[in-house]
């Protein structure tokens, strides 16, 4: 039983590894698509400034997605 028990929480965590990648994509894309306006308006001066913070977001979305795989990874 044990055994059984162990394939099949390997099987679930590979589906759930695929939509976490898939969640990962759609929240990424989904923020960049918002900030894109922000980049059309924004002031030259303060285009670095603003790429930074975008950058910063995505580290930490990153972040968070990396976390939730490795526990999903270790059951």
């Amino acid at each position: 039983i044990a055994a059984a028990i162990k394939d099949a929480s390997c099987e679930i965590a590979k589906f759930l590894m695929t939509i976490l990648q898939l969640l990962r994509d759609f929240i990424t894309d989904l923020f960049s698509k918002i900030m894109e306006p922000i980049f059309k308006i924004a002031p030259p001066t303060t285009t670095i400034e603003l790429l930074d913070k975008l950058i910063k977001a995505l580290e930490i979305i990153s972040c968070i997605f990396n976390k939730i795989s490795c526990h999903i990874s270790l059951h």
